[in-house]
């Protein structure tokens, strides 16, 4: 595996598809959240906070382990990682994903990152409905946890600034567990799943191809074991449905 560099000096979109597309989506899912909450809420309210109108689009996609049990809805664990609950939570985490995404892609490739994101994306659906399947959650944190695991085990092994990086998951952990609504065990499971790609990356040393192949996989395995969790592993009379 060769040295990473986490922040070089010139850094294009096209070198990171998958991190801006993943922005892209979530931008998207947006402007049609607050398109459809301004007709219910006013304009003003439906840009910063759409989810005050209760019949919006973004209820649909968020991660809900009862609507997920009673309608067999185990595609939320993919949608919620694109709905955000308000604007400032779409910008923080568009930051992040840029931040962390954008090198790691450049080194690794569109494939290890979207495995990456299916694999995070997962593990924190999965985690949130294991440890609180009550609680609405949703936000693309769970990859940008992820990205922040997989980068801080590859400074870890190249001994390469890892101390900065190391700050920000202390940072991100302290502001996760001192700020009410905020969904610990999303951001926990995204980064457990993020170590574990990491390894599948370590393991695969320089074959690029193999790692590729390996982390779309596990990524695919972590979707359908979360999305059946929410359908047939939650208890049928523990998770309310409003």
């Amino acid at each position: 595996m060769s040295a990473y560099q986490p922040f070089p000096r010139r850094l294009k979109w096209s070198d990171a598809p998958l991190t801006g597309g993943v922005i892209a989506v979530s931008c998207g899912v947006y402007l049609l959240m607050a398109v459809q909450a301004a007709q219910r809420v006013g304009l003003s309210a439906a840009i910063t906070d759409p989810l005050q109108d209760p019949q919006n689009l973004g209820w649909k996609l968020m991660l809900m382990g009862g609507y997920m049990k009673a309608y067999d809805e185990g595609w939320r664990v993919l949608t919620a990682a694109v709905v955000h609950l308000n604007l400032t939570h779409l910008v923080l985490n568009c930051i992040f994903l840029a931040l962390f995404g954008r090198p790691l892609e450049r080194n690794l490739g569109s494939a290890v990152m979207a495995g990456l994101a299916l694999t995070s994306a997962a593990g924190g659906a999965g985690a949130s409905l294991l440890m609180h399947p009550e609680a609405p959650m949703g936000g693309a944190s769970t990859i940008a946890y992820g990205m922040m695991a997989l980068l801080l085990g590859l400074q870890w092994t190249h001994r390469d600034q890892l101390g900065a990086t190391l700050v920000l998951v202390v940072l991100n952990f302290g502001f996760t567990l001192t700020t009410p609504g905020i969904s610990l065990w999303g951001h926990v499971g995204g980064f457990v799943a993020g170590l574990a790609v990491f390894a599948v990356v370590r393991s695969a040393g320089n074959r690029r191809h193999q790692a590729a192949r390996r982390c779309l996989a596990l990524g695919v395995v972590s979707v359908l074991a979360a999305g059946a969790y929410g359908v047939f592993g939650l208890g049928a009379t523990s998770i309310p449905l409003s």
